[in-house]
């Protein structure tokens, strides 16, 4: 059953770039590669912030404590960090020689994210050291994004010509591979489930979320291709930005389109 579109903004979205709070209070997405507008859910104010940089930033995320926001330019290896309360912009990180591609994901106290060299290898970045270290997991194929769940045991992987695949990391070995009912298997991002075991994908302007302990899939359909989504704290929403420009907020349980709150 399609999905209603909504627009909630004027300006074009720089549609790599999504995210949910942890807290739920915000949804965070880049326009135009240079600003990051920032809703908060409870009151509907919205705050535009210029990161006053010559990169691009495509990429986006927030902190563990809802607080910071980190903006990822991942052709040059760049980020910026906004702290929400203090107001302050920050380089959190400049041409890292590692140089980050694609998506990137936060958890206990990591940045991963693909390195931009081939595009098999996980980058892990400490935050609190400012340290890196590369994981070789991937032999083959070209991934277009990754996702870690919450206590960093799991990599659910999006590639290009391939079905997604779920890796464990503590072994470094394929658990599963995610279905797609399309002759047209190109993955453009790939999310965790935060709240339950479950995982939404997507595949051009199609959305799929599939159930790890039940192993049953939902597809759900779009107007147009989908290119990055997050989950709200809770788990029941999912946020999506589209090639035109558009964010779509959506239950996940009946696919109905929300408004943000």
């Amino acid at each position: 059953q399609p999905l209603k579109v909504e627009k909630y903004d004027v300006y074009a979205v720089d549609s790599k770039g999504v995210a949910y709070s942890p807290n739920g209070k915000y949804l965070a997405y880049v326009s135009n590669g240079k600003y990051v507008r920032i809703i908060n859910n409870i009151t509907k104010e919205e705050i535009v912030v210029e990161l006053f940089s010559k990169n691009d930033y495509h990429t986006i995320l927030f902190s563990n404590n809802s607080e910071i926001i980190y903006c990822f330019d991942t052709s040059k290896g760049s980020c910026i960090s906004y702290d929400i309360m203090k107001k302050e912009i920050e380089i959190f990180f400049d041409n890292n020689v590692d140089a980050l591609n694609c998506n990137v994901e936060l958890f206990t106290g990591y940045i991963a994210a693909l390195s931009r060299e081939n595009r098999k290898s996980i980058v892990l970045y400490n935050l609190a050291h400012g340290e890196s270290k590369v994981l070789n997991l991937f032999e083959n194929g070209y991934t277009n994004s990754i996702s870690v769940n919450n206590d960093g045991t799991m990599c659910a992987v999006a590639s290009t010509r391939v079905n997604p695949v779920v890796i464990d990391l503590l072994k470094g070995e394929k658990m599963l591979s995610l279905p797609i009912y399309e002759d047209w298997k190109i993955c453009n991002y790939i999310k965790f489930n935060p709240a339950y075991n479950s995982i939404a994908y997507a595949v051009s302007d199609r959305l799929y979320t599939y159930d790890l302990n039940t192993q049953k899939s939902l597809v759900y359909s779009l107007d147009n291709d989908i290119q990055s989504i997050d989950f709200s704290s809770d788990g029941t929403k999912l946020a999506a930005s589209d090639s035109h420009g558009n964010i779509i907020c959506i239950d996940i349980n009946n696919g109905e389109n929300l408004e943000i709150n």
